[in-house]
């Protein structure tokens, strides 16, 4: 089968092309993350003005569907699905087209609506379509959709081994990421990811640590599959630490549109269970949190926790790496078959 997709996003759309590519299908994709020369690649925004830069957000806000549809039909009526990943409301685009859309949610599916209600009510009737194929790459986010528009989805968690790399541990420096310097890590000497590796630095270079430490700003993160995929030890914060410091405003600055943006906490429209957009709400985030990836120890064990920064160093001066890395490529094979496997099921039901 031959499916089409237009993203704003890079990694997520390479991992599918991946997949579909081992399991027989292929993917065409018009590019218009401003990360398109990681993958070697050139920017397609020209292939599609309307949705270029800012563009996208008249199209979405004034409902372009069809003048979309009228430009396009010509070229994209040859395929037989199509593929959203970033922004999802990029499903709206193929409406028209009457044809399956498997919408794979890496991020709040509400990006870009949701402080307006309306809109968010008619997006979750769209995706309650027959047409719609609703994935999540993330537990966060199945459960989201969940809570927000009683929309069920399947989980299939990102692989992301387009990067080719494996754990090496060559050098005994500590890498951490952070959306910036952290005083704490800083005086320990471990390094941060943007002060140590130069622009354009090469996936293996990751490798050569001995094991890298997350201050996650996000629930999921692209990042942290590829590494977990490399069998890279990975250490991040236990959930109450994590709490911790999302209280002194250091971790989760983007854990939803609702904080990211600033708005008033609490969803906009009735909500299943525990609101996740109370993010002023402490139990509410601590909820939630159990949902995220590097809390998954169904598909990412021997993720390592931490519960304070000096119980970080002493794990990191005593943990075998080697132990763990080993004990991550068993894992990972349990993963790549759940992925495949998921992936199949979901293309023949297609079919």
């Amino acid at each position: 089968m031959k499916f089409f997709n237009i993203d704003q996003h890079i990694s997520v759309i390479a991992d599918m092309k991946n997949i579909f590519n081992r399991l027989g299908h292929s993917i065409d994709d018009w590019c218009l993350s401003g990360h398109a020369y990681v993958f070697g690649r050139e920017n397609d925004a020209n292939k599609v003005p309307m949705l270029a830069g800012e563009n996208w957000c008249s199209v979405m806000n004034e409902y372009k569907w069809i003048e979309f549809f009228d430009l396009y039909r010509n070229i994209l009526d040859k395929y037989d699905g199509f593929i959203v990943t970033y922004p999802p409301v990029f499903a709206y685009l193929y409406g028209m087209f009457n044809k399956p859309i498997i919408v794979n949610v890496p991020i709040r599916y509400d990006y870009g609506m949701h402080t307006d209600k309306i809109k968010i009510n008619q997006f979750n009737e769209y995706l309650a379509g027959d047409n719609i194929i609703l994935v999540a790459n993330n537990k966060f986010d199945k459960q989201y959709m969940k809570a927000l528009g009683d929309l069920d989805s399947v989980h299939i968690p990102s692989l992301c081994d387009y990067t080719g790399m494996k754990y090496a541990g060559s050098i005994n420096n500590i890498l951490y990421y952070a959306t910036k310097n952290i005083d704490f890590m800083e005086s320990k000497s471990f390094q941060r990811k943007e002060n140590i590796l130069h622009s354009g630095y090469a996936w293996n270079d990751l490798t050569k640590f001995k094991a890298i430490v997350h201050l996650p700003y996000q629930i999921s993160t692209m990042s942290i599959f590829e590494q977990y995929t490399a069998n890279i030890p990975l250490f991040v914060p236990s959930i109450d630490y994590m709490m911790e410091l999302y209280n002194e405003g250091i971790v989760l600055e983007h854990y939803t549109n609702y904080k990211l943006y600033n708005s008033k906490p609490g969803s906009i429209i009735p909500v299943n269970g525990i609101d996740p957009n109370e993010y002023n709400n402490a139990e509410n985030v601590k909820y939630w949190l159990q949902f995220a990836d590097y809390y998954d120890d169904e598909f990412m064990k021997h993720t390592q926790k931490f519960h304070s920064i000096d119980d970080l160093v002493n794990k990191l001066s005593t943990v075998n790496m080697s132990e763990i890395s080993e004990s991550m490529q068993i894992h990972n094979i349990h993963r790549r078959e759940y992925v495949f496997t998921a992936w199949e099921k979901i293309i023949d039901a297609i079919k």
